[in-house]
């Protein structure tokens, strides 16, 4: 119950506090109805029947508005799963409370376990989130998608989560019969926002290209996990619009940046670009011989804050001198005044920085 009174302080929707009150009352009732069983008194009854209304009520309405995971093609936006079986989990907790919810709920609580994270750094962080998902409602194909954050829970819950989810985002410009550049971003830690397309939308309007976001569960990337979600990103793309897969390119958002790692120093020759963004690397992989003969030449751009206290700047710049030395070209940008959420707190410049990249980059290879 502590968590629903918090959430229903810190919600930013009316389905946030609707979600809050039913999990309040889901919390009250057996309470208020044994006491009304034990005291045979009237006024007890009164207020178990009327409790037990309202979290009829205020359930069904949840229920009723969750959101369904949006429409079919040709929509912009689609989740799409490796099987093409797998439906939607439109009823699961983590849709039914709205996602900037969870997000508000979680940066309120992790200054009490996160040492890192001060209350100010964690009331900038709710205002830009709140600012993101206000500006994405608006936005029908969105605002429908719903959350895939069940997966996340699943995951912390040492349940199975893996099953093979993709965001796909097509801009409306362009032509699906004729193949399209790919962006593959994955997530970091936490889960794959919505957020994240949002940002990267405004990229691939720019751009013309696909952009492609699987999901991990909570984030926690290996080698073989990070290899099969490549394979079903470009497969859930190819099934909404043509792709080039001459001219993919990898991003990795902070704990994304250990599956960019690894798909280079497994397969990097076969990408366009890799790209790093507040990242987490992983060294072993980054130091080795593979990732030398795989990224020889690659471009690689690296964008991070010079206030980055969970990733401090002098750890990117190590792994930034390993790429370097193994032959990648290697452009470092270090943005001042930004932390390690400098994808939400400066997205125009992360907008503009992206933008710039893909279109630098070679047609042909």
């Amino acid at each position: 119950m502590p968590l629903a009174l918090l959430l229903l302080a810190v919600a930013v929707t009316w389905d946030g506090r609707c979600f809050a009150l039913a999990a309040l009352l889901t919390g009250l009732l057996p309470l208020i109805g044994s006491t009304a069983w034990v005291t045979r008194r009237r006024i007890w009854r009164i207020c178990a029947a009327g409790a037990g209304v309202v979290w009829l009520i205020v359930s069904s309405v949840l229920l009723w508005r969750a959101p369904a995971g949006g429409e079919a093609p040709p929509g912009r936006i689609a989740h799409v799963y490796a099987d093409d079986q797998t439906r939607f989990p439109r009823y699961a907790l983590g849709n039914l409370l709205p996602e900037v919810d969870q997000l508000m709920l979680g940066f309120t609580i992790m200054p009490a376990f996160d040492p890192i994270l001060t209350t100010g750094g964690a009331s900038q962080l709710r205002q830009a989130t709140a600012r993101i998902y206000a500006e994405l409602e608006e936005d029908p194909d969105f605002r429908a998608l719903g959350s895939v954050m069940p997966e996340a829970y699943a995951e912390m819950l040492g349940r199975g989560f893996d099953r093979g989810h993709c965001y796909v985002y097509v801009p409306s410009s362009v032509d699906r019969t004729r193949p399209s550049p790919v962006l593959v971003f994955f997530h970091g830690s936490g889960g794959c926002f919505k957020a994240y397309l949002w940002i990267l939308s405004k990229v691939a309007d720019r751009t013309g290209c696909i952009v492609v976001a699987p999901s991990c569960g909570f984030g926690n990337w290996r080698a073989s996990s990070s290899a099969r979600a490549l394979e079903s990103a470009l497969t859930a793309a190819s099934r909404r619009t043509a792709i080039d897969r001459s001219r993919v390119h990898v991003a990795g958002l902070s704990n994304g940046g250990l599956a960019v790692s690894q798909l280079a120093a497994s397969q990097g020759s076969r990408f366009r670009s890799l790209i790093f963004l507040s990242p987490v690397f992983d060294d072993a992989q980054i130091g080795g011989s593979s990732f030398a003969k795989q990224c020889r030449g690659r471009a690689v751009l690296v964008l991070t804050g010079k206030s980055d206290d969970r990733v401090p700047l002098p750890y990117v710049q190590e792994d930034v001198a390993a790429m370097t030395e193994a032959g990648a070209d290697v452009h470092l940008t270090a943005v001042a005044g930004a932390d390690h959420f400098l994808f939400f707190t400066h997205r125009e410049l992360v907008i503009a920085t992206l933008d710039s990249w893909l279109r630098d980059q070679p047609k042909t290879p």
